[in-house]
């Protein structure tokens, strides 16, 4: 008999395919413990003054903490990333009669991808991606390896005929001015923004006439929305697509 995931979705829940978990969840808790195990020792790096890291940053004396106290809260055993993850570990050690021994956060992190099977097999299996995720984003956070936040969706066919667009997150493809779908992997260069600029917002700036050229619609107009205060610009000049697109869709709609 086949189950749907337990895990966290913002639509209906597929099939499992680990334990009580659907093979995208199974991947994030995954990818979370790998996280904890290659970032955590970063994070004494980053507490050495004069590093690159969070804490190498200079300045008059006494006017900031001779190290980030985000990064010393990671990595204090009282902390809420300690509790998390070597939480999760003990009931593991108890649960399948393991010799118990202390573990810090890297050991923790390792014995669960260990045993990251039977987790996906118990009812509790969403709680501790949950827990793990929030741990292993708060030390991405900390050693600055989270990705540019996505410049818009992708207005492309979806591919699993779930809803009429795919949806997904678009990203700056490395080295190039193109970007791709996270979610179906459709790419889209330059040129071809035009079209996806039309249809859903973009987190780009640009100048007006590039904007206005963009969205199809009167530099006038444009000119005249920022002179009124409708749309604020940057230090540089430029207007964001996306509150461009935003207000220009709200204009159309009350026409």
């Amino acid at each position: 008999m086949t189950a749907t995931c337990i895990g966290k979705h913002t639509d209906d829940p597929p099939l499992t395919t680990h334990g009580m978990l659907c093979r995208r969840c199974h991947g994030r808790l995954a990818r979370a413990l790998a996280d904890i195990v290659a970032l955590r020792p970063l994070l004494d790096e980053l507490l050495i003054p004069g590093s690159n890291g969070a804490g190498g940053a200079r300045g008059k004396p006494g006017s900031r903490p001779a190290c980030d106290l985000d990064v010393a809260d990671l990595r204090d055993a009282r902390g809420t990333v300690h509790a998390e993850v070597s939480g999760w570990a003990r009931i593991v050690i108890e649960e399948r009669q393991l010799a118990a021994r202390p573990l810090d956060v890297d050991q923790a992190a390792r014995l669960l991808a260990i045993h990251i099977d039977w987790i996906s097999e118990q009812p509790w299996a969403d709680d501790a991606l949950s827990e793990l995720h929030d741990a292993a984003y708060a030390i991405r956070r900390a050693c600055r390896d989270l990705p540019d936040p996505p410049i818009g969706t992708c207005p492309d066919i979806d591919p699993r005929g779930e809803t009429d667009r795919c949806g997904g997150p678009l990203r700056w493809i490395d080295g190039s001015t193109a970007v791709t779908c996270c979610r179906c992997g459709s790419n889209w260069d330059t040129d071809s923004l035009v079209y996806v600029g039309r249809v859903s917002p973009l987190a780009l700036w640009g100048t007006v006439p590039d904007v206005a050229r963009m969205l199809d619609m009167p530099e006038r107009t444009l000119r005249h929305w920022v002179a009124t205060g409708a749309l604020r610009r940057n230090s540089l000049g430029q207007v964001k697509h996306g509150d461009v697109w935003h207000v220009l869709a709200e204009k159309r709609q009350g026409a």
